[in-house]
């Protein structure tokens, strides 16, 4: 009888502390392959750097040379980048070219391209159009445009001290082609439908056309979405090969936490994938100065005014899930750059200055939660990718990123992150 009365107990206690954690580390298992340890790391501190992309509303020229470490803008505003330089030398300024486009805006060039021929059509002699942006597509194999658009950009990279270029729309298949009408874009060298492979060799060669063109000019291609996008079959080979048979110098992700269309937050299999991107990003493309440009820009979107944000999210909270979010996976200091699109806060310029301390290992998932840790030697990443709540016992006393101290546990809500700077 004493031994049911003492069972009944403990089956009471469990319930009542079903939220509340010890922070035992459980090796993350999504997907293992993709884990790799740290290494021996020499720097005092891992930073995380700053890209800024321009329209000359958001920004002054001193606040971009001040904060930022990758400046990219149009070309109508190119006179910003000998000014900024002027201040800061060190800042990368990068000049954006959709590599994909041609607006009827813009009726030079686009008479130009449709005198050369250089204009994707369909089987019966219509061109091909973004339904989402309305431009006309152009033929990125034809190496007559390639030499034009890689002598443009260094056009202005000479003119004005662009340090590379931000092409737009470098994908490595026929998904570039996905929101475009009327019918399948012709290659104009076969006569039959554009294939996925001679798109990816068209891009490649593109890439490697503007690199012999710039010289020692960074190429940072926006191609690859998210981290579910990259480890799709479909697609996988087609990136890395981009990656890896290219001269292309960085990659941009612009839904690498979350897509700006639907606003709501990535299931945690999807956001792991984001992670194991990077991972597999460090082991195989970030050497040699290599760079990853995660972009999250749903507090403030470059398109819309409004922030595209789920439900009752704040844009602190957005903000922090997602630099924490990075902050899980990266090994390497001074590889990432974080994109926040147009939000210019105190609260984004804190999180940039933090003195994290480095990495003491990969991250890991709290016994029986689906909260993420990570240590550093000066603080402590969490975030909770989920919609439950957990309370988290420490082992140690912490203060919060917002001041207050934070002594034996700390309650992570659903889609939130917290970083724990050591006492």
């Amino acid at each position: 009888m004493k031994k049911i009365v003492i069972t009944a107990i403990i089956s009471i206690i469990s319930l009542l502390v079903l939220t509340s954690f010890i922070e035992t580390p459980v090796v993350v298992s999504y997907p293992p392959a993709e884990l790799a340890s740290t290494g021996t790391i020499q720097n005092v501190d891992l930073e995380i750097k700053r890209m800024i992309f321009d329209d000359s509303e958001h920004w002054t020229i001193s606040e971009i040379a001040e904060v930022a470490e990758i400046y990219m803008s149009h070309y109508e505003i190119a006179f910003r980048v000998p000014k900024i330089h002027t201040i800061n030398p060190e800042i990368t300024c990068l000049i954006y070219r959709n590599i994909r486009a041609v607006h009827e805006s813009n009726p030079e060039e686009y008479e130009l391209f449709s005198e050369n021929g250089w204009l994707l059509r369909d089987a019966n002699g219509t061109l091909i159009q973004s339904k989402t942006y309305g431009y006309t597509i152009v033929d990125v194999g034809n190496s007559r445009y390639q030499d034009w658009v890689a002598n443009w950009i260094k056009k202005y990279i000479d003119d004005y001290g662009y340090d590379g270029v931000f092409i737009d729309n470098c994908l490595p298949s026929t998904e570039i082609l996905w929101s475009t009408s009327p019918a399948s874009a012709i290659n104009p060298r076969t006569g039959q439908p554009y294939t996925n492979s001679e798109f990816k060799n068209a891009i490649i060669s593109l890439v490697n056309k503007i690199k012999s063109i710039i010289g020692d000019g960074k190429i940072i291609g926006n191609g690859i979405f998210n981290g579910k996008r990259f480890f799709n079959k479909n697609y996988h080979q087609g990136y890395i090969d981009l990656l890896n048979q290219s001269e292309i110098d960085g990659v941009v992700s612009e839904g690498w936490l979350m897509s700006l269309e639907n606003s709501k937050w990535n299931p945690e299999s999807e956001w792991l994938d984001g992670l194991n991107f990077i991972r597999w990003l460090q082991n195989h493309f970030l050497t040699n100065n290599k760079m990853f440009l995660p972009v999250c820009y749903n507090a403030a979107p470059y398109d819309q005014e409004d922030p595209a944000l789920p439900t009752q999210c704040t844009k602190e909270q957005y903000v922090l899930y997602g630099f924490c979010s990075l902050l899980l996976a990266v090994d390497l200091d001074g590889e990432h750059f974080m994109n926040y699109g147009y939000y210019d806060s105190e609260y984004v310029d804190s999180l940039f200055g933090l003195k994290l301390g480095m990495p003491l290992g990969s991250y890991y998932m709290i016994t029986e939660t689906h909260v993420y840790a990570r240590d550093y030697t000066k603080t402590k990443i969490l975030v909770n990718p989920t919609y439950n709540t957990y309370t988290i016992k420490l082992q140690q006393p912490y203060q919060a990123f917002n001041g207050e101290p934070v002594e034996k546990s700390i309650t992570i809500k659903p889609h939130t992150a917290e970083i724990l700077i050591k006492r």
